[in-house]
């Protein structure tokens, strides 16, 4: 699901927090949801009065903002996939501008451990959004939520999936 400008319109991060609402009632379980608007490096003063197509923007959130939403609201699984500076844009409130492009996954529900996760990454250790600590070169379990999310993870390559009828060979 897109949400594109939900979080500049009049509303505001209430008006994008209902559509988080909404689009977790419609998505499925392991749905993605992808959300994509302008951010301040500060909160910006008042109202934004700008030029052309950048007129619709009615607000600018801080940076933070709509990650903590999607995270609030229960998606996992939250990635910046762009983050690009607005450098045409600029006014007196000294406001630094980005274009910024999220993306986060419904969760399934299943919160038994079904798979075995070994990371080989470059880190010692690494801990995923839902406080899953993952050392190098141990399998981990799973839930089957946060294996489809490594999976599609631009981090996917530093993880080895390890299918076992039996079950995963260690737990969290």
């Amino acid at each position: 699901m897109k949400l594109l400008g939900t979080f500049n319109g009049h509303d505001g991060i209430a008006g994008f927090k209902l559509a988080l609402a909404e689009a977790s009632r419609v998505l499925r379980p392991g749905g993605r949801v992808f959300a994509r608007g302008m951010v301040g490096d500060r909160p910006y003063p008042g109202r934004p009065d700008f030029p052309g197509l950048t007129a619709k923007i009615r607000f600018i959130p801080t940076q933070t903002e709509p990650l903590d939403a999607l995270a609030q609201a229960g998606f996992r699984g939250v990635e910046v996939e762009t983050w690009k500076e607005v450098g045409c844009l600029q006014d007196a409130s000294g406001v630094g501008f980005r274009s910024v492009t999220i993306s986060a996954w419904k969760v399934t529900g299943d919160s038994q451990p079904r798979q075995a996760v070994r990371y080989d990454g470059p880190f010692a250790k690494l801990t995923d959004d839902d406080g899953t600590a993952f050392h190098r070169g141990i399998a981990v379990a799973v839930t089957t939520d946060q294996a489809e999310r490594l999976r599609n993870s631009p981090a996917s390559g530093q993880f080895i999936f390890v299918d076992s009828p039996n079950g995963p060979e260690t737990t969290k």
